[in-house]
């Protein structure tokens, strides 16, 4: 999904979190945590390319077409999602963290429902038996279909 895309959807769950809980904080916590998870694609180019995707272009780029390599994409994994869930209620916190906490499931829903990867790709388990590898973890055909 497009960064654009997310930042919309970010700001729509943002605006129905500030409603709900009157929290600026809160719904501020919300709309970077789904926009900022991405972060960890730049670390996916930096890892395969050996430098910093500066323009938004070389990035775009990888993620479309350089699933030749490794896919690690640390930050959408359902399991270290499921852990912060629970450190959240465990721990009774509120506010800033479960802003966080929506932003980023809401932002792994979509790219789940949006993004060419096989159904069980977003569980960190799963990409890591099948050695983070692109096109293990990607629909059968998409490599095919955008070249």
């Amino acid at each position: 999904m497009k960064p654009v895309t997310h930042a919309v959807i970010s700001l729509g769950v943002s605006a129905l979190l500030l409603t709900w809980t009157k929290s600026w904080a809160a719904a501020f916590a919300c709309f970077l945590s789904g926009i900022f998870i991405d972060i960890d694609h730049h670390l996916d180019y930096c890892l395969m390319r050996g430098k910093f995707p500066f323009l938004y272009r070389e990035l775009q780029d990888y993620c479309l077409t350089a699933r030749n390599g490794k896919l690690y994409i640390i930050f959408h994994s359902y399991e270290l999602l499921l852990i912060f869930w629970i450190i959240l209620t465990y721990y009774r916190l509120d506010g800033i963290w479960i802003g966080i906490a929506i932003g980023m499931s809401v932002h792994l829903v979509c790219d789940q429902w949006s993004n060419p990867l096989k159904p069980l790709a977003y569980f960190i388990t799963y990409r890591i038996k099948h050695g983070f590898e692109g096109k293990r973890l990607l629909l059968e055909g998409y490599l095919e279909n955008i070249r």
